[in-house]
């Protein structure tokens, strides 16, 4: 399953590149929804990789590694442990200039594990839930990229 959304953002790429390298940025902005939106605890970081523990009540508690590539301005987060109900699960964050903003690209990718198909529909909500959200938060943090008519 592929799950894509496009955003024409108002801030310069390397900006929104470096706020979203940090893995608690979304978590700052979404701090009024705490139940849904929790700090992630890191294990281990440096300047190209970041594995971490997130924690969602009522989802559950797994690892995963962001990394981060700036001279192209691309993020790669992937599932670790445990991977159950997913065989994978990745997410790229792309970012273009654009006219005078940012074209934010974001992809997150998964497959079901054997035995897990059955929930693909409770899953792909519970995902498309959760991306919506920082969606929402992303477009009011940086505001929409509106072109200007000549």
């Amino acid at each position: 399953m592929k799950l894509k959304y496009e955003l024409l953002l108002d801030v310069k790429p390397e900006v929104m590149y470096s706020d979203l390298s940090d893995i608690n940025f979304l978590y700052r902005l979404g701090q009024e929804n705490r139940e849904t939106n929790k700090q992630n605890s890191i294990i281990y970081q440096d300047e190209r990789l970041t594995e971490y523990e997130l924690d969602i009540p009522g989802v559950g508690k797994w690892v995963s590694e962001r990394i981060m590539v700036p001279e192209k301005l691309f993020l790669l987060t992937k599932r670790k442990s445990p991977l159950k109900p997913f065989k994978y699960m990745i997410i790229l964050n792309l970012f273009e200039a654009f006219e005078n903003g940012t074209k934010y690209t974001y992809i997150e990718e998964y497959m079901l594990d054997k035995g897990y198909e059955h929930e693909t529909d409770k899953i792909t909500s519970s995902i498309k839930q959760v991306m919506n959200r920082n969606r929402s938060f992303i477009e009011n943090y940086y505001g929409k990229l509106i072109k200007e008519e000549v």
